[in-house]
């Protein structure tokens, strides 16, 4: 028993917080700010808008900021990048909050900024300061010298869809502080060493710049941080220095709980005793998502941040290492590696430091404690198996219960309020509030509660049997640190694993930790722990949970004690034999079939065959590999190098064709710049600095409401009725809107157009999330609220989840568009006749794709007078938005103005539901006559906004004399000798033939030919308006595209200041409104520079016409361009002109004619990129994880615009591709996810739907742009870039199959895209997942057998009819594996429960092995 000396009655709490941001001192008094605040929110309130919200999870990392605190025992700050997004605002006090805005401006740019422009690291921008600070925060954290590992570790919270991450790479070693030696690894795999221009024949230059040239401009210098201590915004605060902590109180009228930031152990304990309904916060990840879920039961939330008690990491006598549960991971990890360093010997720890510096992403580790991953995390089976043990403590009464009583009760009843009643049901009224709080806290003036003084108690118990009872606290960590088994047999081996969807930020598919002792030569005792499972029926309790969920919501996974596989290695001999080893491998999945994977079955039998995997590495250690397949410490199992590029390009000096409109040539001897220069984005050190505006960022009117959806639940149903009653009689709420408040002619179906129709759905819905309404009200949490409030009937109908149920049921939408060339049937049948091998036929299916644009949609509606409407949006498709909302509004379409600045990416995405939900804002902004703004969290728009569509082909393909289909020679050829494909054929298959068939290699080439316009003809035209100002001689560029990180607005400016022949500084490009160019196309299908680039070429040369007679003094010397415009200014000639282009000639085509050859239906691109592309993979096959260790690509984009932007968006969409051909996995339940309704999006955040991250580019990322190809048929000899060369990353794919049909000894391997670990995993036939597949055969006979009637009696001959339907959609199921929905319903009824049960785990069990 400890006795507590620090009583709760008799501390002080404050009730202010105090902090500083960007150098400025900032206080939070006591009902301020709601408790609930995160830091985001606050920036974002304070116009710091650099810190961008993009997920909301922490799992992009666009909200990442610095935080600096004082260390006392070291005298200096430290520093450290954390989610904004996820961290509390009350955890901050004390410290200081560095922002974009605080380490430079466009004024001032830090070096870091420059950086990042200079190397081209932003394009849409919206990712790029949450990039910049982690890295400020890795630089300032290790005093301006990294290693090249931590400059790419430092990105392992932070997405990018738009560059592919290398040249974000490239900045940021170009000002790390890297020995040389370490630096020259940049060029071990790269073809060059340093930056080449080479003269080519035609007067242009041909340059080459690769990761270690860029490297050698900056040097190996150390960086600097100079001056920064001294200035405001970096400096640490004296005044934080010297800041002596106090605990901290804090609460709000509108809040049920409040914040508590104690600072010793024994606070904690009175408050958790006092507060039965609290959560203690050591830097959760879950913060928001329980205020979210808890709110209205929860009465405080506890913050141990600041008690000394729970920080600290300390090596106790007995083998122990004592790890505060409130200290962050990276701490941990930092002094776990420091032990290790001291101690070779210490396995046990090396595999804890291994655990903890692979879990979740930098930002996490840097904030997180073990605190709250103690009972289902990643850690969890490592620490359980390790014996780990976690001490407990509890305030306890040595008199009895009076003391603690009189935490909860006051012996005055005559004093108790009447909202006293109101405290057992946690809801806190401002009276019971303020009676609790001097009850319970106490103040400055009150004295001590009075009674027995209170003791503590402490207890340790292995974290494996870990429950904590009422007014218990786990307060630290006790992990062994022993050796593992020597030559003579002794020791405890301990070993980690994990295995995940992407290498950095994801969560674990499969964790297992592993623990065997040993004494002489014989295994003593095993303990296994596996994550991601849920027993079906609880067998002991040695398995932990948190209790009963929601319905409907997702149960978190348990941490799973196998017994009865420990039991059956119990005396056998160490090491185990082969055979040992497989039976204790079997002995697992057998225990596994008392257990259900916490998600759908199919991905049960992947996590199942991970953990068995890891097992039968972990007994039987290959001789290649010093790790055991995939340790904790290398979670892919595949080492991966540093990743280097180069990039080469032809720099064309003069001439090209260019004139619009009929493309005139430019003659060779005039100058082509700026066109056709590697200059950065128009607004990159804005975007740098964190000043770019997004629609988001845009000031809020202060009438502005916030409005949210009212959205279908159901997958396909009728409405019957809505009721939203309800949310009208919330305080706040303005107002509820659907279909029948817009206005006659769209309710009665009078507009000609079908966008109208959309905007709200009358009747029917047709998914999940299909808009039915939506309801405003002051604020965003407010509005989301009344939407819950309103209630909708609906009948549910059948719905089609799948293209295959689509095709049983006929349910197909009508497509004719065929392509053909010559009598195709007579041809196939000439190559069948000629022999079996002329001819190959399959099937494949392509994954739809998640745009995941870091921007979430972003819309505000501003009415103005006599009808008049203003949309900001950030939409691809300005007409359209127009013309819908004048439509939904009845109003001329002149009435309506749409307004982008940029757009934080799109991809497509942004092209239709952006009109929608700005027709939406408007109808309301229009009733209540006051602006009306939304923006959609990361996972409704995930789940409304739809995706790159699914799709299942047939194909048949006949072959010439030689087996080869004719590609585009040039290209391919180049991209075979300059990629060594020979000589890198020999090599991969001598490694294969070298190395376990588990680890293989594959390497592929892939041609693209991509045609270049919109298959609609109209849709082939832009306009432009260019305005010259006589003052300064600036230009002022208004063009029909959007901007979206393209690059768009840069290569427009070129164009425009070589047409006009100025200089470029003085080219300002406007945003994109309606009412500046009318009726424009979507920017999309990569032909914004075609068309806008025409469009300004021809308003420019319209200007430089006039120009012309002005360009010349009276001796006929040049004049400046300042003088030529005033010049002209003054003799009364026009300097603004529109322009206008249509591409000539194309699209006339004709899919519904019935033509004999394919060229009399008309033309239907304009032209063609063309590329290829060589990769290789090496991969892991035990886990389905690899690493691409090389790809090349030459892609073809004629004479380049911006050579620059051009390789950035390759290199982005190579990497976006990859992602989609690869990672990237759209997942709707359908009955087979448990916690999910039918319909739902399961992967609806970047927790659960991952692009590639920093880690996965290619290790050698070659780029090349095709030289000395003029396009004569778009501007400046140009050609269309974006989405061409993103199929080129199916390279990668057929990599992968490669390294399969290599490993399973066969020529060809089917695989449906994407390849995600997991089908690549059961794909690689070895012993485990034959072993597996044996088991799901036999569940499915006894399936089968349990339908046997003996007696065909004539209730049972239903029964016979029913069991025949289930065995039929059995059947089914191993084709298209998705069974008769109507099927199943009957078995539903029919059949007993335990005949359900049997038949819906073999349903599930065959789904690999169809």
């Amino acid at each position: 028993m400890l006795r507590g000396t620090d009583s709760l009655a008799t501390s002080t709490f404050g009730g202010a917080a105090s902090f500083f941001v960007n150098g400025e001192r900032v206080e939070l008094r006591d009902g301020q700010i709601m408790p609930s605040s995160t830091l985001a929110q606050f920036l974002r309130q304070r116009r710091l808008t650099g810190t961008k919200i993009g997920c909301g999870v922490g799992s992009c990392g666009a909200c990442t900021v610095t935080l600096a605190t004082w260390d006392e025992e070291r005298r200096r700050a430290s520093f450290r990048a954390v989610n904004s997004c996820l961290t509390p605002l009350l955890a901050v006090d004390g410290c200081h909050v560095i922002t974009i805005e605080g380490i430079g401006s466009t004024e001032n740019p830090h070096p870091l900024q420059e950086a990042f422009v200079k190397h081209h690291a932003s394009q849409c921008g919206f990712c790029t300061p949450g990039f910049l600070m982690a890295l400020y925060s890795n630089l300032k954290a290790h005093d301006g010298s990294v290693s090249l590992q931590q400059i790419e570790g430092g990105f392992d919270g932070n997405l990018c869809r738009c560059t592919g991450y290398r040249p974000i790479l490239d900045a940021a070693k170009s000002v790390a502080a890297v020995d040389f030696a370490d630096c020259a690894k940049l060029a071990a795999n790269a073809q060059h060493t340093a930056a080449a221009e080479e003269e080519l024949p035609s007067g242009s230059k041909l340059v080459t710049s690769t990761s270690f040239s860029k490297k050698l401009e900056t040097g190996t210098e150390l960086f600097r941080l100079a001056g920064e201590e001294q200035c405001p915004s970096l400096g640490f605060p004296d005044m934080l220095k010297h800041r002596q902590v106090v605990p901290l109180s804090f609460g709000h009228k509108d809040c049920t709980w409040r914040w508590f930031a104690p600072t010793s152990l024994i606070t904690v304990l009175e408050l958790v005793a006092g507060f039965p309904r609290c959560r203690l916060y050591n830097g959760n990840t879950d913060f928001t998502e329980r205020i979210r879920d808890k709110e209205g039961s929860m009465e405080a939330i506890i913050s141990t941040l600041n008690v000394a008690e729970m920080r600290g990491v300390i090596c106790e006598p007995g083998n122990t290492v004592s790890v505060g549960l409130a200290e962050p991971l990276a701490s941990v990890h930092e002094a776990l590696l420091g032990m290790v360093a001291q101690d070779e010997a210490l396995a046990s720890i090396k595999e804890f430091a291994q655990a903890v510096g692979a879990f979740a992403s930098s930002q996490v580790r840097n904030w997180c404690g073990l605190g709250s991953l103690l009972r289902a995390s990643d850690l969890t089976p490592l620490l359980m198996a390790s014996k780990a043990e976690v001490v407990v403590q509890k305030l306890v009464d040595p008199c009895g219960a009076q003391a603690l009583e009189q935490l909860h009760h006051q012996k005055d009843v005559a004093n108790k309020p009447k909202g006293d009643a109101d405290l057992r049901r946690g809801v806190l009224t401002e009276q019971s509030r303020q009676y609790f709080g001097q009850r319970l806290i106490g103040s400055r003036s009150s004295g001590p509660v009075g009674g027995p003084s209170l003791e503590v108690q402490e207890r340790q118990v292995p974290l494996l049997r870990l429950e904590l009872q009422p007014g218990e606290v786990a307060v630290r960590l006790l992990l062994p640190a022993l050796q593992s088994p020597d030559a003579t047999g002794e020791g405890l081996l301990l070993r980690g694993f994990r295995a995940s969807m992407r290498r950095d930020a994801a969560f674990a598919e499969a964790c297992a930790g592993l623990g065997v002792e040993v004494a002489a030569g014989v295994v003593q005792e095993t303990c296994l722990v596996a994550h991601c499972f849920q027993r079906r029926i609880q067998l002991q309790k040695d398995w932990l949970h948190e209790g009963p969920e929601r319905p409907g919501q997702k149960q978190p996974p348990s941490a799973v004690n196998f017994l009865a596989f420990a039991a059956s290695l119990k005396g056998k001999p160490w090491p185990l034999c082969p055979e040992d080893a497989m039976a204790a491998v079997r002995a697992f999945l057998q225990e596994a079939e008392s257990i259900e994977p916490s998600c759908s079955a199919q991905r049960g039998h992947y996590r199942k065959t991970l953990v068995a995997s890891f097992l039968l590495d972990s007994f039987l250690a290959h001789p290649s590999s010093s790790l055991p397949l995939g340790a904790a410490g290398d979670t892919f199992g595949v080492p991966r190098a540093i990743s280097s590029a180069s990039q080469q390009y032809e720099l064309q000096l003069r001439g090209g064709l260019h004139s619009c409109p009929d493309h005139r040539p430019l003659p060779e001897t005039e100058e082509r710049a700026p066109v056709g220069l590697p200059l950065a984005h128009t607004t990159a050190l804005e975007q740098c600095t964190g000043e770019a505006l997004y629609v988001d960022d845009l000031p809020v009117p202060s009438d502005c409401l916030w409005a949210a959806h009212v959205s279908s639940q159901v997958p396909k149903g009728r409405i019957l009725g809505i009721d939203f009653s309800g949310a009208l009689k919330l305080p706040g709420v303005y107002g509820y809107f659907d279909y029948r408040d817009c206005v006659t002619r769209v309710r009665d179906k009078q507009v000609p157009s079908n966008d109208a129709y959309k905007v709200f759905t009358s009747g029917m819905a047709t998914a999940v999330g299909h808009c039915i309404g939506i309801t405003v009200a002051d604020t965003t949490e407010l509005a989301r609220k009344a939407a819950a409030e309103v209630r909708v009937r609906m009948e549910e109908l059948d719905p089609v989840f799948t293209v295959q149920e689509a095709m049983a049921k006929n349910a197909v939408i009508p497509y004719n568009h065929v392509v053909e060339q010559g009598d195709v049937e007579a041809t196939l049948q000439r190559c069948a006749a000629a022999g079996p091998t002329r001819i190959v036929r399959g099937e494949l299916e392509i994954g739809g794709q998640e745009h995941m644009y870091l921007e979430p949609h972003a819309v505000m509606a501003v009415p103005g007078e006599g009808g008049e409407m203003t949309i900001y949006s950030c939409t691809q498709c300005i007409h359209k938005t127009q013309k819908t909302v004048a439509e939904i509004l009845g109003v001329p379409a002149s009435k309506v103005v749409v307004r982008v600045k940029r757009l934080g990416g799109a991809f497509g995405g942004k092209e239709v539901l952006s009109t929608f939900l700005a027709a939406r804002l408007a109808l309301a902004a229009r009733k209540l006559r006051r602006p009306v703004r939304m923006l959609l969290d990361r996972q409704e728009d995930m789940e409304i906004s739809g995706q790159r569509h699914p799709f299942r082909a047939s194909f048949e393909m006949g072959f010439d004399d030689d087996g080869r289909i004719l590609a585009y020679a040039a290209i391919w050829d180049e991209l075979w000798r300059s990629a060594e494909v020979e000589s890198r054929i020999r090599l991969v298959k001598a490694f294969n033939d070298s190395t376990p068939r588990h680890r293989q290699r594959g390497l592929a080439v892939v041609p693209t030919k991509y045609g270049i316009n919109f298959p609609v003809k109209f849709l082939n035209q832009s306009g432009a308006l260019v305005c010259i100002y006589q003052q300064d001689g600036s230009v002022l560029v208004s063009h029909g595209g959007t901007e979206m990180g393209q690059g768009l607005n840069r290569k427009l400016a070129q164009i425009a200041a070589q047409a006009l022949g100025c200089d470029i500084s003085l080219v300002h490009i406007g945003e994109s409104a309606s009412d500046k160019v009318p009726n424009p196309s979507p920017t999309a299908a990569s032909v914004g520079s075609d068309l806008n680039g025409m469009a300004v070429l021809d308003a420019c040369e319209k200007i430089a016409a006039r120009l012309k007679p002005y360009r010349t003094d009276a001796s006929g010397a040049p004049l400046a361009w300042k003088q030529v415009v005033q010049k002209a200014y003054l003799e009364r000639v026009s300097l603004f002109s529109d322009g206008f282009y249509a591409t000539p000639d194309c699209c006339e085509y004709d899919w519904k004619l019935d033509a004999k050859d394919n060229s009399e239906r008309g033309i239907m691109y304009a032209y063609h990129t063309f590329g290829a592309c060589c990769a290789e993979v090496e991969v892991d096959l035990r886990t389905g994880q690899w690493v691409c260790l090389r790809a090349d690509m030459i892609v073809d984009v004629g004479s380049s615009l911006n050579p620059a932007i051009d390789i950035g968006q390759i290199e982005g969409a190579f990497v976006q591709g990859m992602g989609m051909y690869t990672l990237e996995e759209l997942h709707w339940a359908s009955g087979d996810v448990p916690w999910a309704r039918a319909g739902t999006l399961v992967t609806n955040s970047p927790h659960s739907y991952k692009i590639p991250a920093a880690s996965d580019v290619p290790c050698d990322f070659r780029v090349s742009l095709w030289p000395g190809a003029p396009n004569p048929k778009a501007v400046h000899s140009s050609k269309a870039v974006g989405e061409p060369p993103m199929f080129l990353s199916a390279a990668v794919y057929f990599a992968i199959t490669q390294a399969l049909s290599s490993a399973n000894g066969i020529p060809c391997v089917r695989m449906d895209s994407p390849a995600t670990a997991e089908r690549i995993r059961m794909a690689f036939k070895d012993e485990i997942v034959r072993e597996v597949e044996a088991r799901c055969a036999e569940a499915l006979q006894g399936a089968l057998r349990s339908f046997r009637l003996d007696s065909p009696t004539r209730a049972e001959r239903g029964l016979v009819a029913v069991r025949k339907e289930v065995q039929g959609a059995i059947q089914a199921f191993l084709k298209v594996q998705q069974s008769s929905q109507r099927a199943w319903k009957e078995c539903q009824e029919k059949l007993t429960p335990a005949q359900l049960d049997l038949l819906n785990d073999s349903k599930g069990k065959l789904s690999y092995f169809s």
